[in-house]
C-alpha cells in the first residue's frame, strides 16, 4: 500500500490527493480509483482506526492492484519504472516483506523496479530475519532478474567536488588517511570533512596562527594528526572513540599514523637527538618504531594521570600535558574556540 500511495502522489492526474487530506478520504480516493466507482462499504471500512489496514484484508486487493496499474499505464505511458532505494538500510522484516509483496502483486511485465542497494549489506539483512544459515544470495535472485554493479567512485574527483583536495596541508592529508581507514562511504565521507572543517579548518590551514599552549608545537601536532583520527573514529564506531579519549585503545591512532610516509614525516619531532625510524637509520643512531613513540604520545594524552603532581610530559622535542587532552576533546566536540560553523 505503501508504494500504491507514493504512485499516486508522483503522478499528475485527477486521482491523486493532496496534502492536509484526512485517512478517511485518502482510503476513499484509493478505493474510488481501483475500481472507478464508489464503493460504501470500502468508506466504512476506513473509518476504522487503521484504514489501510482494512484495506489491505480485502480478498480481491490483488485483483485492484491490477486494475490500479493498467489504469496507470494506460494514461502514463508504456512502461512503469519504480526506484527503491537504500532497502538495505531498512528494518530487516520489512525489507523480506517488501520484496516479497513486489514479487507477489507486482507481477506486470511492463512494470520494472529498480532497486539501489549494497547487496551485501542486502544479504545481511535478509540473514537477520531468516537466520545465519539461511543462503540469502540465492534467495535474492528470485527477485532479481539483473544485476547491474556500479564502478567505485572516482575519490580524486569526489575530493575536489567538497574541496579536499589541497595536498598542501597536512590536515587534509591525515583526513585522506582516516577515510581509507575507516572505508567511509561517499556520504560518510562529506559528514566526515563537514565536522572536520567546522572543528578545526583555520588553525590548521594558517602558518601564522598561534595556539596561546606552553608548547605550541606539541598541541599543532595534535591538531594536525590526531583532531581527524578522533573525529573519524567517533564517526565510525563510537564505542571505540569512548575507549580511544578514556585510554583503554590506541588502534585508531596507530592504525592511520604508525606506518608509511605521512607518519615518519609528522613523527620526526618525537625522535631525540640520538634517535631515528627504522626505515632511515644511520650508523650510531638508535632504532626506534613509528608505533611506539605513537603509543608514548596516546599515553601522555590519555592515559597519564596529572593529578599527582605531574604537569607536563616531554617526548623528543615536544611537551605535552593535561591542558592539550582536554582541549582536543572540546575541539572534537565542536565546542573549542576554532569551531567554525560557515568553514
Amino acid at each position: 500500500m505503501s508504494i500504491i500511495y507514493e504512485m499516486i502522489q508522483s503522478v499528475n492526474s485527477d486521482f491523486s490527493f493532496k496534502k492536509g487530506k484526512s485517512c478517511l478520504q485518502i482510503a476513499g480516493t484509493i478505493a474510488e480509483f481501483f475500481t472507478g466507482r464508489k464503493i460504501t462499504s470500502l468508506i466504512d471500512l476506513a473509518k476504522a482506526e487503521d484504514p489501510f489496514a482494512k484495506l489491505k484484508e480485502q480478498k480481491n486487493i490483488h485483483t485492484l492492484i491490477s486494475e490500479f496499474l493498467e489504469s496507470l499505464l494506460a494514461e502514463q505511458g508504456n512502461r512503469l519504472v519504480v526506484f527503491v532505494d537504500e532497502l538495505d538500510r531498512c528494518k530487516p522484516s520489512y525489507a523480506v516483506q517488501l520484496l516479497e509483496r513486489i514479487k507477489h502483486y507486482f507481477s506486470n511485465d511492463l512494470v520494472t523496479f529498480v532497486f539501489s542497494v549494497n547487496l551485501d549489506q542486502l544479504q545481511h539483512t535478509v540473514k537477520r530475519y531468516y537466520g545465519n544459515d539461511f543462503d540469502a544470495c540465492r534467495y535474492l535472485d528470485r527477485f532479481f532478474d539483473l544485476r547491474v554493479s556500479l564502478p567505485p567512485a572516482d575519490l580524486t574527483r569526489y575530493y575536489q567536488e567538497i574541496g579536499l583536495n589541497n595536498g598542501s596541508y597536512v590536515y587534509e592529508d591525515v583526513c585522506k588517511a582516516v577515510i581509507k581507514n575507516n572505508h567511509f562511504e561517499l556520504r560518510e565521507i562529506t559528514k566526515y570533512y563537514r565536522l572536520a572543517k567546522i572543528a578545526a579548518y583555520k588553525p590548521t590551514h594558517s602558518n601564522s596562527h598561534h595556539f596561546g599552549f606552553a608548547d605550541e608545537r606539541a598541541f599543532k601536532f595534535c591538531l594536525l594528526c590526531v583532531v581527524p583520527i578522533m573525529i573519524g573514529t567517533k564517526i565510525s564506531n563510537s564505542e571505540r572513540y569512548n575507549a580511544f579519549v578514556q585510554g583503554k585503545d590506541s588502534s585508531p591512532l596507530i592504525e592511520v599514523m604508525g606506518s608509511g610516509r605521512l607518519g615518519i614525516n609528522m613523527c620526526s619531532s618525537l625522535l631525540n637527538r640520538n634517535e631515528a625510524f627504522d626505515e632511515s637509520t644511520q650508523q650510531g643512531e638508535i632504532k626506534v618504531k613509528l608505533t611506539d613513540k605513537l603509543n608514548l604520545v596516546y599515553s601522555v594524552l590519555f592515559v597519564q594521570d596529572y593529578s599527582n603532581g605531574t604537569y607536563e610530559k616531554t617526548i623528543g622535542s615536544m611537551r605535552f600535558d593535561r591542558e592539550i587532552r582536554d582541549e582536543l576533546i572540546r575541539i572534537v566536540s565542536l565546542l573549542s574556540d576554532f569551531s567554525d560553523f560557515d568553514a
